[in-house]
């Protein structure tokens, strides 16, 4: 019994915990959070394949240097997943922040916040939802957030070709 309830109140300090991470973002760093809500809503197709491209280009070597048994590559494969992991974040943001005005136009006494909170508490539930959740749900949002917040990141702007837009991610990258 006891080894349950450890378990269930991991899993629910992660969901907290992961429900702050975004509030934070959203507050701290409104510029891309807003890029990347405006790719969201306007090209989601476009956020799609960038967040595909993105988990190619440097999904692939991440998992290769974090199996790698020196501690050196180890760590650079933990330095090259950071981006990748902070893109998907501020894409998260995004997301959540799409939810949580689609949930306060249904419900106008919200307040922003609570919309915010209310959209990123929305995102866990469906995650959590098993098979369809963890196998579905999960990586197809996490490659389309991931996308956004890569074009939130640096800068979406419409007109600009997707590999003018992972040209420059990749080159930011690699100052």
């Amino acid at each position: 019994m006891g080894m349950v309830m450890g378990v269930t109140a991991v899993i629910l300090g992660i969901a907290a915990g992961l429900v702050g991470l975004l509030v934070w973002t959203a507050l701290i760093f409104p510029l891309p959070a807003a890029r990347a809500r405006a790719a969201l809503e306007a090209r989601p197709g476009r956020c799609f394949v960038a967040g595909i491209a993105l988990a190619l280009i440097l999904g692939v070597p991440v998992i290769s240097l974090l199996h790698a048994s020196h501690g050196f590559a180890k760590l650079a494969g933990w330095g090259l997943a950071l981006p990748l992991v902070a893109a998907m974040v501020t894409g998260l943001t995004a997301m959540a922040q799409l939810l949580g005005d689609r949930l306060r136009a249904l419900s106008p006494g919200l307040t922003p916040l609570a919309a915010l909170v209310r959209g990123a508490v929305t995102l866990e539930l469906a995650a959590f939802i098993p098979f369809v959740g963890w196998f579905l749900f999960a990586p197809l949002v996490g490659l389309v957030v991931t996308g956004a917040g890569a074009l939130g990141c640096i800068g979406f702007r419409k007109g600009t070709g997707l590999i003018g837009v992972l040209c420059v991610f990749v080159v930011q990258l690699l100052r």
